[in-house]
């Protein structure tokens, strides 16, 4: 997050002179500095780190000024609210659950991240507006997207949405209309790397 510094400065006068005292400097200091986010599947942290790592990946996702969420191996299920894209925000999966891994670290098949709808609900909604679209700075890298339910996208809707997804498997999720896997209207997703499979949907 943005860092930021402020000063308070009192200022205090002799009567009758001309000159201006500094009589008290106070400064505080607020900085936020580091813009990524850690989730494991036990963590009961704030996020700020792996020893502090939060166990609650819808939290980490809404935090305000955050740029990159890393995902250790685990299944993490959406528990009745389906998980939500925002611009500016990298979501990274595939990290190992135990030390203190980096990005070259990932490895999505060694270290299986999973999003879970548990059957009764969409995985990913982006839902957005023509006016306040998803654009492609929304990323969604190294994650299984599984078990999904609903009746349009029950593994990723996409509305006025276009975000980055990559590395990503798909399956197993069901739409009783459209989009098994998933559903774009009015967006265009860009696609890297992506298993879709085992879906199922009435209409094609």
């Amino acid at each position: 997050e943005t860092p930021y510094v402020y000063y308070r400065i009192t200022f205090e006068t002799t009567q009758g002179a001309k000159e201006l005292h500094v009589a008290q400097i106070q400064l505080y200091s607020h900085a936020f500095t580091n813009p990524i986010r850690y989730v494991r599947n036990e963590g009961t942290g704030a996020g700020t780190s792996w020893a502090e790592a939060s166990g609650d990946l819808h939290k980490m996702m809404k935090s305000k000024h955050v740029q990159q969420v890393w995902v250790a191996e685990g299944t993490y299920y959406t528990s009745g609210e389906s998980f939500s894209m925002r611009n500016n925000l990298a979501i990274y999966g595939g990290f190992p659950k135990t030390g203190n891994p980096v990005l070259a670290d990932r490895n999505g098949k060694v270290y299986p991240t999973v999003l879970d709808g548990e059957g009764t609900t969409r995985v990913i909604v982006n839902d957005f507006t023509e006016e306040n679209p998803l654009t492609s700075s929304a990323q969604l890298d190294g994650f299984i997207i599984q078990n999904g339910f609903t009746d349009n996208g029950a593994g990723i809707y996409n509305q006025h949405a276009s975000p980055q997804l990559t590395n990503l498997v798909i399956r197993n999720n069901v739409a009783y209309y459209q989009g098994g896997g998933m559903y774009n209207e009015n967006g265009s997703p860009w696609l890297a790397n992506i298993e879709i499979h085992g879906n199922k949907s009435n209409y094609v």
